[in-house]
């Protein structure tokens, strides 16, 4: 089912003068994840922001098949607040939303529970570490109950190897929270490690210039709590990004970003 429906959307702004959007077509189904990967610059985050509904397109048109969507935009710093516990920090959407602090507490503290966090209550986001803290601030994300996880680089600032764990932990989430995604990524690896379909934007003015389906059958048995392969996947060394359908669709993306560059010159 599509959940979300963007057509011909373009964005100009003034001050300087350009054009960051062109154009851009796409579509979100429900309880999937897409990926946005492209050239710096080419206007991926401004294509999350214009979907938040934090800004708005000169021309084109967003259309949901769902009354009143909450998009819950992510961006890379985690944004927890230093002053509160970690609990407090995941209850923040419900406090927002009047919800008593006794009762939202409550819930983030389950949730906090259900992810092996629990024992991380009465921390506060000082004494994490940013593996950590990125799951902290995704499972605030989670309790406010959107309906489209918006995801700008969220682990960028990870070194590899935690990087390549909150992945692995966040292929998880997904898949048992049943949570529709979008993610944008400059690392192709990650896109195709955590993407249903990865959308290739170009150079500025962004368009999308390819639609790419990712097919991996045997990825749960290498990011699955319940899978033997899945200690290898930690590393990503010899495991899901060594198999023949990884490969390809990793080469399949990054023709599809440089190739037409390399027609150009």
């Amino acid at each position: 089912m599509s959940l979300l429906e963007i057509s011909a959307v373009t964005k100009k702004f003034t001050t300087p003068p350009l054009t960051a959007l062109e154009k851009v077509g796409m579509s979100i189904s429900e309880g999937t994840v897409t990926a946005l990967v492209g050239p710096s610059g080419c206007g991926k985050s401004t294509l999350l922001r214009i979907i938040a509904g934090l800004t708005s397109p000169n021309q084109g048109k967003i259309s949901w098949s769902v009354p009143n969507p909450l998009v819950a935009l992510m961006p890379q710093r985690d944004g927890l607040f230093s002053w509160n516990t970690i609990e407090d920090n995941v209850a923040l959407p419900l406090r927002i939303r009047g919800v008593p602090r006794r009762k939202a507490r409550e819930r983030a503290h389950a949730l906090l529970a259900q992810f092996e966090l629990e024992q991380f209550c009465r921390a506060y986001p000082a004494q994490l570490s940013g593996g950590m803290r990125s799951r902290v601030a995704f499972l605030r994300t989670m309790l406010a109950e959107p309906t489209l996880v918006a995801l700008d680089e969220p682990f960028g600032a990870l070194d590899q190897i935690t990087r390549a764990q909150m992945q692995r932990w966040l292929w998880q989430a997904t898949r048992t929270q049943g949570l529709t995604l979008l993610l944008v990524t400059h690392d192709i690896a990650e896109a195709v490690t955590l993407a249903d379909r990865v959308l290739v934007m170009s150079e500025r003015p962004g368009r999308i210039t390819a639609d790419i389906e990712i097919e991996i059958p045997e990825r749960a048995e290498f990011l699955s709590t319940e899978s033997p392969k899945a200690a290898t996947a930690l590393s990503h060394g010899a495991g899901l990004r060594t198999t023949p359908n990884f490969v390809k669709a990793y080469k399949e993306i990054e023709s599809a970003l440089w190739g037409k560059e390399k027609n150009r010159e």
